[in-house]
């Protein structure tokens, strides 16, 4: 049984520290960490040569008043374990070589690993493979951000054991494919690649929507590289649960929405390309509020989007007849010519 521990020093104290350790447990547990997880958080600290106490056998003692490490004491065993990890740009520290021979890193009950603008020392060792095992159970949510001087490997298997809910990259770079196998994990409701790149123009996505997505709520992609698809169908058979869709490619692609329930629009090409070159589909988006368009062109009568009243346009196709509309941005000129005069009675609300 996992507990925060803590003394009681009058009432108005103790409700003082309940509040503290309910933000960061670690801050007056005693018990020494679990020693898998010892082992494992030294060799982070050694592998992005990271500022923390290297000697330090507990939460506090290896990572004093930091948030960085959130921590609970299992009182049955007398020791501390990490619920979450989460480095951010921290000072370069030389912390010595990570032990070679390492299998993998073990943090059973973590729930959340974020790290930030972090360099490897050992470039042969990939994060993502060393946590994916059968112990780490209870991983849900893995974020990378400002990884473009360090790029990111994803195992083609990618994840055998973890059951990510969440999986978060902005402004990272990949030295390998985004696999089918993390599109595919099937508790994975949250989706978001921002910014990415990679390292190779032979690198992709492989995002296949001709699958089947049972709780993939929110799908977020922006990226430069080809695409291993071209075409991509949101309806849903495939996507059940998706409420929000954005997508922003510098090749050309084509989509169609068939949802009940998307409520959240946005697709974007280059403009670097015609918008004649990506096609969106507006077929049925009976729930859709909002709705971006930018280089591209979609459907041009959307009075059959009856709850939509957000609009944001940059370089598309004119809309010849909408209904309910409450805000309408544009930009153009090129391809953007929007509303004309004659179409705006047609609208809910001025423009």
């Amino acid at each position: 049984m996992y507990s925060c521990k803590h003394n009681q020093l009058g009432t108005v104290l103790f409700v003082l520290v309940s509040l503290t350790l309910a933000f960061n447990c670690s801050t007056t547990a005693a018990a020494d960490l679990n020693p898998k997880e010892l082992a494992s958080i030294r060799w982070i600290i050694q592998q992005y040569q990271i500022g923390w106490n290297l000697t330090g056998t507990t939460c506090q003692q290896i990572s004093p008043g930091a948030i960085s490490l959130t921590c609970l004491v299992d009182k049955a065993k007398n020791e501390e374990s990490i619920t979450r990890i989460s480095i951010n740009n921290l000072p370069v520290v030389n912390q010595g070589n990570p032990d070679p021979n390492l299998v993998s890193l073990i943090f059973p009950n973590v729930t959340y690993f974020s790290l930030n603008n972090l360099v490897r020392v050992n470039k042969s060792f990939h994060i993502l493979s060393l946590v994916d095992n059968p112990e780490n159970s209870k991983w849900a949510s893995i974020g990378l951000s400002s990884q473009l001087a360090d790029p990111i490997v994803i195992p083609d298997t990618f994840p055998i054991y973890l059951k990510l809910t969440a999986f978060q990259m902005s402004a990272v770079r990949f030295a390998s494919n985004v696999p089918q196998s993390l599109f595919s994990t099937p508790t994975l409701i949250n989706f978001s690649l921002l910014n990415i790149d990679f390292t190779s123009p032979n690198f992709t996505i492989m995002f296949d929507t001709t699958l089947v997505y049972p709780k993939m709520k929110s799908i977020q992609i922006a990226f430069n590289n080809p695409p291993a698809y071209t075409k991509f169908v949101y309806d849903d058979y495939h996507f059940p649960s998706l409420s929000m869709v954005q997508y922003n490619s510098l090749y050309p692609y084509n989509v169609t929405i068939d949802h009940s329930n998307v409520t959240d629009i946005q697709f974007s090409a280059i403009k670097l390309y015609n918008a004649n070159s990506t096609f969106v589909t507006l077929a049925r988006a009976p729930a859709a509020k909002s709705m971006g368009m930018y280089f591209v062109t979609f459907t041009s009568n959307i009075t059959h989007l009856s709850v939509l009243d957000t609009v944001r346009l940059s370089n598309t196709n004119e809309i010849v007849a909408a209904k309910n509309l409450m805000l309408v941005q544009y930009a153009g000129p090129t391809f953007t010519r929007f509303p004309y005069p004659n179409i705006l009675s047609n609208f809910g609300s001025k423009v």
